[in-house]
């Protein structure tokens, strides 16, 4: 017997204009619903639109909060770079090699 499993759908961003979109026909007066009709999304998420709309007069993403990466983009590249140059090396040894600083 072979079991699949079912791949979950991944949220996808929701383009600004959409977004706009949304506040635009709920401050018209259009139900949920009926946007949900027009734009082929969930009425949940034009409620959330909506309600981030007056609470912020905004509708874009928040920024992630949490602790910035402790690599720049360079040092990353750097890294890598050093990875293809000497694949025997343990991780220990790359970053004592590229004087990283990762504490």
């Amino acid at each position: 017997m072979e079991i699949k499993y079912q791949e979950e759908e991944k949220n996808h961003a929701i383009p600004l204009t959409v977004r706009w979109e949304i506040v635009h026909l709920k401050r018209i007066d259009w139900t949920s619903n009926q946007i949900t009709e027009k734009l082929f999304m969930p009425a949940s998420s034009c409620n959330q639109i909506y309600v981030k709309w007056l609470d912020t007069a905004d509708v874009t993403d928040l920024p992630c909060s949490g602790r910035p990466s402790k690599l720049t983009k360079e040092d990353e590249q750097r890294f890598l770079e050093e990875v293809k140059l000497h694949p025997e090396m343990s991780v220990s040894q790359l970053i004592e090699e590229t004087k990283l600083d990762i504490t």
